[in-house]
């Protein structure tokens, strides 16, 4: 069985299958787009057979009539997906964001609708104005345009009303807990990843780290820190993808190494970065890593070569510090993880699919103050 033949069976797209499912979509997608089409083509009908060209006879409080009605059914159309049944696809956690972003976007809509609803009394009050049974009764003529003002007034702060609950609806997401929030991004992302085409699939506990974790093959339990210094440099065999000049530089200078109270990173100028550890530093966690990705052309596959990190995390499982493990085994750096006296995992990311993001770089977020050695460049001429 070749790669291709590995591939297929994690994309859920083979044979049978795919077209089925392809059946199954598009009578879902038909219905889900039923109402608001015929809701539309109701609006489009109304202006058409109510709308005159103009002349003696027209009526303009009628038509304005015939427009607010027909607004109204666009509107209702254009917005019926906002009413739709909040959906999860099994993360729980995804359907109450969703529901929580629809209810106010349910309340925008509402606001539009009850802005062309206030445009229907407009017109009415105008119309009655205009054709009471004695026009020369001034005070009823002065009532009737009232009731006119004032809803043109209700209409014009209706339709003002939609943007700021659409614009207020991120901001006031965040006023949440933050476990809640933070469950939230764990879903997405595991949703995400759960949707991959993956020659590996991961297994994924969204309960770990900052937004989930797969299962690790190499774990070290924190411990009481050595006061010994212990150095971890570069071997092997020579890195796929870089040239002598780059290797020479990595394997001479690069360097990841505890001095007792620190860790401190070298790159292969022979800069070092010093972050200490202890209680309450922004270092709690190593990892080691490795993912691939494949290309797909015709009727083969090919890789790009292995990429393997080294991750300093803190205490949210999020990125400190990263720097390549070209030559840094997982043993070796647990071996260093456990004269640090701190948690170590290894995970094996598997392969993923040509134009998707890293899982790396989803479960293991970076910031902004994220500290990024990168792999050695070689100099201009070589």
């Amino acid at each position: 069985m070749g790669v291709r033949d590995r591939i297929e069976p994690f994309t859920r797209v083979t044979g049978t299958q795919e077209s089925k499912r392809f059946r199954r979509v598009g009578r879902g997608r038909l219905r889900r787009w039923l109402v608001p089409i015929t809701l539309i083509a109701g609006a489009v009908a109304v202006v058409a057979s109510t709308q005159s060209s103009g002349g003696v006879g027209r009526n303009v409080e009628v038509e304005n009539l015939w427009a607010s009605v027909a607004f109204l059914l666009f509107i209702a159309g254009a917005t019926a997906w906002v009413w739709r049944k909040a959906r999860g696809e099994g993360f729980e956690a995804l359907r109450w964001r969703r529901l929580h972003r629809r209810i106010f976007w349910r309340a925008a809509a509402l606001c539009l609708m009850g802005s062309m609803a206030a445009l229907w009394w407009v017109a009415f009050w105008q119309w009655n104005a205009d054709h009471a049974a004695d026009v020369s009764n001034l005070p009823m003529w002065a009532a009737d345009d009232g009731h006119a003002r004032f809803f043109r007034g209700l209409a014009g702060w209706s339709a003002f009303a939609a943007l700021p609950l659409v614009v207020a609806e991120p901001f006031a997401w965040r006023l949440w807990p933050r476990p809640i929030r933070a469950a939230v991004r764990r879903a997405r992302v595991a949703k995400l990843l759960s949707e991959r085409s993956r020659i590996t699939p991961l297994d994924l506990d969204p309960a770990l780290g900052a937004v989930g974790r797969p299962r690790a093959f190499d774990t070290v339990q924190p411990r009481e820190p050595s006061r010994e210094v212990h150095r971890v440099t570069p071997r092997g065999t020579r890195m796929a993808g870089w040239s002598r000049f780059a290797v020479d530089n990595w394997r001479h200078n690069a360097a990841i190494a505890w001095d007792g109270s620190s860790l401190v990173l070298t790159d292969a100028r022979g800069r070092t970065f010093t972050f200490p550890v202890a209680e309450g530093s922004a270092v709690a966690e190593l990892v080691w890593f490795t993912e691939q990705r494949y290309y797909r052309a015709g009727s083969t596959t090919r890789g790009d070569g292995v990429k393997s990190r080294i991750l300093l995390l803190d205490a949210e499982g999020r990125r400190v510090a990263e720097m390549p493990a070209a030559g840094l085994s997982a043993g070796r750096v647990a071996d260093l993880a456990r004269a640090c006296g701190l948690p170590f995992c290894a995970y094996d990311l598997g392969t993923v699919a040509q134009g998707e993001r890293m899982a790396n770089r989803l479960l293991f977020p970076r910031t902004r103050r994220t500290v990024r050695i990168r792999a050695p460049r070689s100099p201009k001429g070589r």
